[in-house]
């Protein structure tokens, strides 16, 4: 093997440091310079993206805050609305309850009145009628005519005793 020949190391030794030297120079100054660079731009572009993506998470955090200040005030203002609208609503329930009370209270006393008054007049009736039917009674029993005013006197007295009777009772 003419590799292993020493009488050619000094010739191979030579073009093994110019094929090394040339390499080394080509790999320096033309290849890695390239691979330098992109990995430059990948990192730059990485830190631009991981900025970008810190700017955009601070602005998330704040946006949050604020909706989350905005979602806690809208509570607090409804919260707010609804104690208000539930006074006011108790309010006008107190006032319905009132004027229904008053409306109902004016309607028993004119209804009381009427049926004092319908009570009046059928005791009115009443006593008319016992006046006539007792004098016409009386006189067909005795044949004698006897005074209206006696008769009436005594039914009056007959029926304010009997109602005196029923409304202790």
């Amino acid at each position: 093997m003419p590799q292993l020949d020493p009488t050619y190391f000094p010739s191979q030794l030579l073009w093994l440091a110019i094929s090394f030297g040339l390499l080394f120079i080509l790999l320096r100054y033309w290849a890695l310079p390239q691979v330098t660079e992109t990995i430059d731009k990948r990192q730059k572009t990485i830190d631009t993206d991981i900025e970008h993506a810190t700017k955009l998470q601070h602005e998330i955090e704040h946006i949050s805050k604020k909706c989350e200040i905005v979602l806690n005030k809208s509570r607090m203002e409804a919260h707010e609305l609804l104690i208000q609208k539930t006074d006011e609503m108790k309010a006008f329930n107190r006032e319905k309850e009132k004027e229904l009370a008053e409306k109902l209270n004016a309607h028993l006393k004119n209804t009381e009145q009427k049926v004092q008054k319908a009570k009046n007049d059928a005791i009115g009736e009443i006593e008319k009628l016992v006046v006539d039917l007792s004098l016409e009674l009386a006189e067909r029993l005795t044949k004698i005519k006897f005074s209206e005013e006696i008769a009436r006197q005594t039914v009056a007295q007959n029926i304010k005793a009997h109602l005196g009777e029923n409304q202790n009772v």
